[in-house]
């Protein structure tokens, strides 16, 4: 029996108000029996599972029942906390803030009731100048994927062209501070990423969704087509710590007084004008196509002005 299935059974009963064996079963790949088996096992370990019977019965844990004592540091738990309310201060999850609350309630110390003051972590998604409707977006999109509503939105692309789609929401997605939407996209008949700055209008519709199997998406590279370049670059000292800010420090090497960098980066429409954003403080190595491609918009830039 696995330790890691009956740890996360057990946050899911405390996450959820009932949850029935079928639903163990299905959601671990297990059979009833084994799912009951996992409830006994919790049980003997002293964890208060109730059985509630009846046609629409299942298990729930009691509401007075905390984590033991020293499961979390303190400071794991305040990490923990902090992140969860930062979060849900962008998505407003009644259920994200219930989870929050539990665990606010388990944190304790052996000698002293553990305070928890959360803020130490802000999250602020938004563009500037926004009045609220793109909280009110990532809010919406959340409470379509939990109730698997298909979505109507008007898209802007990055060519400018605007179209209209039905998606099947499955998951929300921060990246380098902003959200995006992951769906099944009905009109390429595909998964498809959606910047959540770029949906213009959103319905939910009345037509409910069964989940897709979500492909295994390479989040180093899925942005627009899904398509990615490795790129190697020299950078000045002057660039350095705005380059270091948008690859990571860890992919900048020093030698010999000079630094460079390789890394794999997204092949959209935004990737040139990001390099031209630096100036000269960094040149293009390789490959080839992507440093003539610099080169050619520099040059429509500077015909432009002149």
């Amino acid at each position: 029996m696995k330790t890691e299935i009956l740890i996360s059974l057990l946050f899911d009963l405390l996450a959820e108000k009932q949850i029935s064996a079928p639903q163990i079963a299905k959601r671990y790949g297990v059979s009833v029996r084994t799912a009951l088996r996992y409830i006994d096992t919790l049980s003997l370990a002293g964890v208060p599972v109730v059985a509630i019977r009846g046609q629409n019965g299942g298990f729930s844990i009691l509401e007075t029942y905390k984590l033991p004592a020293g499961f979390l540091t303190k400071e794991e738990y305040e990490a923990v906390i902090d992140a969860l309310t930062a979060v849900n201060a962008q998505l407003n999850s009644a259920k994200l803030r219930s989870g929050t609350e539990k665990l606010r309630a388990t944190a304790k110390t052996s000698d002293r009731p553990l305070q928890i003051s959360s803020g130490n972590l802000i999250i602020d998604a938004g563009h500037w100048g926004d009045t609220g409707m793109y909280k009110k977006k990532l809010t919406f999109a959340e409470q379509c994927i939990e109730e698997n509503k298909v979505m109507f939105i008007r898209y802007h692309d990055r060519t400018g062209e605007t179209s209209e789609r039905f998606i099947e929401p499955h998951a929300l997605l921060f990246k380098q501070g902003l959200w995006y939407i992951y769906a099944y996209c009905r009109l390429r008949e595909a998964f498809r990423f959606f910047k959540l700055g770029r949906i213009e209008q959103a319905k939910a519709t009345d037509e409910i969704f069964a989940r897709r199997e979500m492909p295994k998406a390479d989040f180093s590279a899925w942005y627009g087509a899904g398509k990615s370049v490795l790129a190697r670059f020299e950078i000045k000292k002057s660039a350095l710590s705005d380059f270091e800010e948008w690859v990571g420090i860890e992919n900048i090497r020093e030698s010999s007084g000079n630094y460079f960098a390789e890394v794999a980066l997204p092949d959209d429409g935004g990737l040139i004008s990001k390099l031209l954003s630096f100036g000269t403080g960094i040149k293009v190595l390789s490959p080839p196509e992507l440093k003539e491609k610099v080169i050619s918009a520099a040059k429509s830039v500077a015909e432009y002005y002149r």
